[in-house]
């Protein structure tokens, strides 16, 4: 752009410098004001303008233009403002004369969004409250203030909330967005679907997902292999057995028994009943059941596991855990390395008793009679 500059003192000549500036703002320290000297573009340059000896004193000039140019950020770091980038450019001279001009410059902005962290399926039991969420990332260029809007298409009975929420978020941040379900008391099977509409400011820009709504059951599983490998039993020491459950349902197991036995190498005899140990287990959680072995002077042990969950909950159990059984062997007593000393000493003695023997043997062997 070019600005023209009417010079209003009283002195002959006067210097001024020309510099341009950006005010504080998000991004701003991404803007470049630059002025031309007549051959480069400079942060600054310096102006005379003054009235001159007399009226025909043509050496100084009472007015000038001067060209200037604002340098932006490439788009993907430039900040769209709703009161634009405010710009300044200053004539400052030695005697602490200045002027300057303000100016504002818009970016047009651009929207976008990404989702991330999208629950598309939960559980909730009848007439309980469960939960949803996902995470929104502001990929425009500016804040955006975002409609969020749940489908009125819930069967009866059902509530989300919240239905609508708007909330703003700058460039480049993010927040979560959680609704909670309040289920009837008839939801004991089957699922529902939810949708939910996610809308920028442009109202142009916008993505939809949808939620399966489950009947929260109770799925329980064990990794036999992973128990065999956790599972120590001792020659001369307690061991521990070691059974660990997951909960890959959505509702919670709030008392689940798990029983563990010694069987005979066959399984077919009862040799040790352990004490049965009670755990709970969150949806989505694995929890240890952890038993105490007494030391075993066996090389194996078998053991024989089973699964039961008590209570209300048996009600809402979709996959249990079938009995199984597994054999581990006993680790033995770790033996005590011998000595280096203790070797070498062994080895002298047999040295010293075969020479011993050698030197019985000749005087035997001359011995006269």
């Amino acid at each position: 752009m070019d600005l023209d500059v009417v010079y209003e003192g009283t002195e002959t000549s006067d210097v001024f410098t020309v510099l341009g500036n950006v005010e504080t703002a998000q991004g701003s320290e991404l803007w470049t004001v630059e002025v031309y000297n007549g051959t480069d573009w400079v942060s600054e340059t310096e102006i005379t303008l003054g009235i001159g000896e007399n009226l025909t004193d043509s050496t100084v000039d009472n007015q000038t233009t001067i060209r200037v140019r604002v340098l932006l950020p490439n788009v993907s770091s430039s900040w769209s403002l709703d009161d634009g980038h405010q710009v300044s450019v200053q004539l400052e001279s030695d005697a602490g004369e200045s002027s300057s001009i303000k100016f504002d410059v818009m970016i047009p902005q651009f929207y976008g969004f990404e989702l991330s962290d999208v629950v598309e399926e939960t559980g909730v039991s009848p007439g309980g409250q469960g939960s949803f969420s996902f995470v929104i990332t502001n990929t425009g260029n500016g804040d955006d203030t975002y409609t969020i809007e749940l489908a009125d298409n819930l069967p009866e009975g059902w509530q989300i909330t919240p239905t609508t929420s708007t909330p703003t978020i700058t460039k480049g941040n993010f927040i979560n967005q959680p609704f909670t379900i309040f289920a009837p008391e008839s939801f004991t099977s089957n699922s529902i679907k939810a949708t939910v509409t996610i809308t920028s400011e442009d109202g142009i820009t916008t993505e939809p997902i949808t939620v399966d709504i489950l009947s929260a059951r109770i799925s329980l599983s064990v990794d036999e292999d992973l128990t065999q490998e956790l599972t120590k039993v001792y020659e001369s020491k307690p061991g521990q057995l070691v059974v660990p459950i997951e909960n890959s349902g959505y509702k919670s197991a709030g008392s689940v028994i798990v029983y563990a036995n010694i069987t005979n190498d066959a399984g077919t005899k009862t040799i040790e009943e352990l004490a049965p140990q009670t755990i709970s287990i969150g949806p989505g959680q694995t929890t240890q059941a952890v038993f105490t072995i007494s030391e075993s002077s066996e090389k194996f042990n078998r053991f024989a596991i089973s699964v039961d969950v008590q209570g209300d909950d048996l009600d809402y159990v979709e996959d249990d855990i079938s009995d199984f059984d597994f054999q581990e062997e006993v680790i033995l007593d770790d033996t005590e390395p011998t000595s280096a000393w203790f070797m070498v000493i062994i080895i002298v003695l047999t040295l010293l008793v075969g020479y011993g023997g050698m030197k019985v043997a000749r005087n035997k062997g001359s011995a006269r009679f």
